[in-house]
């Protein structure tokens, strides 16, 4: 593998500097300055004219742009095509997921050689005869963007219901089988969203609907397969709150919930009596938070009440008001209560602490807690299917950067763990060869900053590393540092990879996420920037050796700090980012901004406003010498629209010194999500990741 790298780039031409940064001339897009007022203030946006999707020369612009980077993607082909390779070989061989029970049939999928997509079985646990339920793979022929989810079995079990998007722009029809005939009719439900449930008469479907230009998901309705009608049966009205349908653990509810940033509010139904109203659980009080689940002889409550951290409590099933709620778990300063798994006789509580998940098991009936054992630590454990209320079996992965998902049973009862399987990764992998860590990074403001990194054993730390550096930082969602078998080949080839749990998330409680948001947004930039800096000064890298991985909302980050601190990094790599900042959240005819405003503010405020100008990457771009930066978009992108990237490189363009590479890609056909089925997404990475390799290693590109 070594020597079939280094020919890879000792084959490069001489000439290929000037072959790429000289004579190929980079798309330019024309400048059309519109000007925009807000709050006495004037900004003129000489792109905003790309929003244009139905124009001819939007299209013409971004096919151009893909040119340009195929362009300059070609030297890179060979390696390209070898981590391709090498992440197909980690998929290992066919192997199938282990099976969970659910009423009476284990449930597993399994991937067959050279299919995109697993294909769902269930085995029937007394006659052990195995049926398929769903091939996608036959389901997507001749489908550009497939994307099959949302999997219900029905109440009689003779019957399943999916959901398929082929846009890209999460709009699905509900498809239903009947598992005796094998007979798959698409139903008159169409362009909902990822949403929606059984009731326990086999023939009611509950289902999300989303506003068409704003994406928000705002109605729920009733619809019946024998008479073919929809019901309305709750309107959310106010535009910062979405809205869900979920069934409880034991079939005997459904929870309809609205819910904002600071606030939600559930109504619930009689899984037996669907054509009744919903009953509000608990009316809505700004900044109150809470989430029903169905403990059998009781409701159980998480909730933020008095509590920032939540803490657990339970209520009679035919007293939900909040007068009624008795506390079960109170709330702890140090823990953060994420959710619950809850049993008939135990409830597991998946708490955090110092960036670390574990779970506590309550015995229903003592009240004794007791935490389970991980065999590995640190470790990223995830709650698999538990779909047996009356059990006292506890199914859970753990994982790590360089462990593979490890599954494990444990009973609750005698505290015995059997571990059911490990994931088989191909391609030669081993474990033993990498070192993965926890530890803390010191922040400007004397936080401490949680990182995981992994790296290939024998590593130096003399300061010549490469190292990736991936980060999100929004939302209050957690980055956990799990198995990421692509990555594996960047440290193959001498790279450090990290994890940075900045300001934003939720990994070291409610506060870390406070403090890294709305008029507080600037702390997840100075982190990242702090933890390059550790990393630094403790040798691990230096500058010109370090690299920005960032989604989405991550994209905004490692945006911004390069406008910040583009001397500390060598490459970016920026998929789907949200760099737009202050003119999309200026427009709310925009899918989904005004549910942001609790996470960044509403400029219509001038407090917000001046705060986000300030560090918007695309306002902020300033003529000065950037690192080499590789972009992707999606056009179909319903939560980051395609313009948001295509704008930012064309500004940069215009406004930066350097000639490093600035590489845009869009692809045509997908979302936010990328490209549907697995070895397809896979490409996507692998092009980012031989990018960062090419210009890590080749000289031509110092």
């Amino acid at each position: 593998m070594k020597f079939l790298w280094i020919f890879c780039f000792l084959s490069f031409p001489l000439l290929l500097k000037s072959k790429i940064l000289e004579t190929t001339t980079p798309p330019k897009a024309t400048k059309k300055d519109k000007v925009i007022l807000h709050h006495g203030d004037k900004r003129v946006d000489s792109f905003y004219w790309l929003r244009e999707k139905e124009n001819p020369e939007v299209i013409k612009y971004l096919n151009d742009e893909n040119t340009y980077t195929q362009h300059n993607m070609e030297p890179f082909k060979n390696l390209t095509n070898e981590i391709f390779n090498e992440m197909i070989s980690r998929l290992g061989k066919q192997e199938d997921s282990y099976p969970y029970k659910m009423g009476n049939f284990k449930y597993f999928s399994k991937y067959k050689k050279e299919l995109e997509y697993p294909i769902y079985y269930r085995t029937h646990i007394e006659k052990n005869k195995t049926e398929e339920i769903i091939n996608p793979n036959l389901l997507s022929k001749d489908k550009v963007f497939f994307n099959l989810t949302s999997i219900r079995i029905s109440p009689d079990e003779k019957r399943v219901g999916f959901l398929v998007d082929t846009t890209g722009r999460n709009f699905f029809t509900l498809f239903i089988k009947d598992l005796q005939t094998g007979i798959i009719k698409e139903t008159d439900v169409k362009n909902i969203a990822e949403n929606f449930e059984w009731a326990n008469d086999n023939e009611t479907i509950f289902y999300s609907k989303q506003d068409p230009e704003t994406l928000r998901w705002e109605k729920i309705f009733r619809y019946s397969l024998n008479s073919k009608k929809h019901t309305l049966i709750l309107h959310e009205l106010d535009e910062k709150f979405w809205v869900n349908v979920r069934k409880s653990k034991t079939n005997s509810f459904l929870f309809f919930e609205s819910e904002a940033t600071l606030t939600s509010e559930t109504l619930y139904l009689d899984a037996d009596a669907p054509k009744n109203p919903p009953l509000v659980f608990s009316k809505r009080k700004e900044g109150h938070f809470y989430k029903v689940f169905d403990g059998g002889d009781a409701f159980l409550i998480k909730t933020n009440l008095d509590a920032p951290n939540y803490r657990l409590s339970k209520t009679d099933l035919n007293q939900t008001s909040l007068e009624h709620w008795v506390s079960l778990v109170p709330h702890r300063k140090d823990t953060l209560l994420e959710t619950i798994e809850q049993f008939k006789n135990f409830i597991v509580m998946k708490e955090r602490k110092e960036s670390l998940i574990s779970y506590n098991v309550l015995n229903r009936t003592t009240g004794i807690q007791k935490i389970i054992p991980f065999t590995v630590v640190p470790a990223t454990p995830y709650i698999l299917e538990n779909y047996e209320f009356d059990s006292h079996k506890f199914r859970f992965s753990i994982e790590s950067l360089s462990l593979p998902e490890t599954i494990y049973e444990h009973d609750m009862e005698n505290d015995q763990q059997v571990l059911l399987k490990q994931k088989i990764v191909g391609g030669n992998y081993d474990s033993g060869n990498y070192t993965s860590l926890r530890m803390f990074a010191p922040s400007r403001d004397g936080k401490r900053i949680p990182l995981s990194i992994v790296h290939k054993k024998g590593l130096k730390k003399d300061g010549s590393n490469p190292t990736l550096i991936y980060a999100y930082g929004a939302y209050g969602d957690n980055i956990n540092p799990y198995f990421e078998q692509e990555v594996i080949s960047l440290l193959d080839r001498g790279f450090i990879y990290v994890v940075a749990n900045v300001r934003g998330g939720s990994e070291m409680g409610q506060d870390w996420y406070d403090d890294g948001k709305m008029l507080n947004k600037k702390n997840s930039f100075y982190d990242f920037i702090d933890v390059t800096n550790y990393l630094i000064s403790n040798d691990y890298t230096s500058p010109k050796k370090v690299y920005a991985w960032g989604e989405s909302a991550g994209g905004l980050l490692v945006g911004t700090v390069i406008n910040m601190r583009p001397d500390l990094y060598k490459g970016v790599y920026a998929q789907v980012p949200f760099v737009d900042t202050l003119t999309t959240m200026l427009d709310p005819s925009i899918p989904l901004t005004i549910g942001e405003y609790d996470e960044w503010g509403n400029p219509e405020e001038k407090s917000f406003y001046d705060y986000i100008k300030t560090y918007s990457p695309y306002d902020n771009i300033k003529p000065q010498n950037y690192p080499h930066i590789y972009v992707t978009a999606g056009f179909h992108d319903s939560q980051v629209q395609y313009w948001e990237p295509a704008k930012w490189v064309a500004k940069l363009r215009e406004t930066k010194l350097d000639n490093n590479l600035l590489l845009l890609h869009t692809d045509m056909n997908s979302g936010h999500g990328g490209a549907s089925g697995r070895t397809e997404s896979l490409k996507q990475l692998a092009s980012g990741f031989s990018f960062l390799i090419s210009i890590e290693k080749n000289s031509i590109f110092k």
